[in-house]
């Protein structure tokens, strides 16, 4: 009898250990963006499984973090790494943004320091401050580096590179992403990423967004903010232009404007500025 009472109770320590695990258990889902990405062949994978499509669902998972990855494609820059928190019971969504891979494009005119806060203290990894950047005229951002310390959370990213962005403090817009790309130091701490957004801003605030701040380098000297360098040319604003499909001309400051028909598909506004010894028209439209 007390055999038979002990293999009972076995039985049902085992049945209560498998609906315990069945419970310790989620879903993980991802959505890719955008589309054009997607039909590109983009996808993500769970703790080194087998690559999944955008929308797909990792059923059946044990709650905790798991280590999102995401395809590389041809003419793409794949998301950074990530962590998924999976809960117990229920489904964990999250999405994965690629950013078209367009190349870089250096001015064809001399550059100049527009801002800069990286000096030679010793560095550490996970800026603590957002980094504002104070534009008190109108400028052309041609070039901007960010400094990061490879080996930290995100395992090597730091060595892979990324994307950036500048968010406007007033408005809140956002420009970008550009995909930033580690470039050659002097530095043996750290990696410096290099995007050439070549945009034109207005005066004004600006955040620096970085796509792995994990690894983005500071210090005190810093003011705790992630080290940055931004290059480009001050300008002053001549007026502007709006031309139709058609075509047309106009005066802007000392220039004469003429454009052909046809020569955008649609209605586009030409802002020209002059930079100093030179003038250039730059197409405003998307910015």
């Amino acid at each position: 009898m007390r055999g038979n009472i002990r293999a009972a109770m076995a039985v049902l320590c085992v049945v209560a250990a498998l609906l315990f695990q069945g419970c310790d258990q989620g879903d993980l889902r991802v959505t890719l963006s955008p589309q054009e990405a997607v039909d590109a062949g983009a996808q993500w994978a769970v703790d080194g499984s087998a690559w999944l499509n955008s929308g797909d669902t990792a059923i059946e998972l044990p709650s905790g973090d798991h280590r999102v990855t995401f395809r590389p494609i041809e003419g793409w820059i794949a998301p950074e790494a990530v962590n998924a928190v999976v809960a117990r019971g229920e489904l964990t969504t999250m999405e994965g943004r690629y950013v078209p891979d367009r190349g870089e494009t250096d001015p064809p005119f001399p550059t100049e320091a527009l801002f800069s806060n990286r000096n030679a203290e010793p560095l550490t990894p996970g800026p603590a401050a957002a980094v504002t950047m104070e534009l008190p005229q109108p400028a052309l951002v041609a070039e901007l580096l960010s400094w990061h310390v490879p080996g930290g959370e995100k395992d090597g990213g730091a060595a892979a590179g990324g994307a950036v962005s500048l968010r406007a403090v007033a408005s809140g817009k956002v420009f970008g992403p550009w995909p930033a790309r580690p470039q050659p130091s002097k530095d043996g701490e750290a990696v410096a990423w290099r995007a050439t957004p070549n945009i034109p801003l207005d005066a004004g605030a600006y955040e620096v967004l970085d796509s792995a701040p994990e690894s983005w380098a500071w210090n005190a000297a810093s003011g705790g903010a992630g080290f940055v360098d931004v290059t480009g040319v001050w300008y002053a604003d001549m007026g502007g232009l709006d031309i139709g499909a058609e075509g047309g001309s106009g005066t802007v400051g000392d220039l004469e404007v003429s454009v052909p028909p046809g020569s955008f598909p649609e209605g586009v506004s030409l802002n020209v500025s002059s930079t100093g010894e030179e003038a250039a028209g730059t197409e405003a439209a998307g910015y």
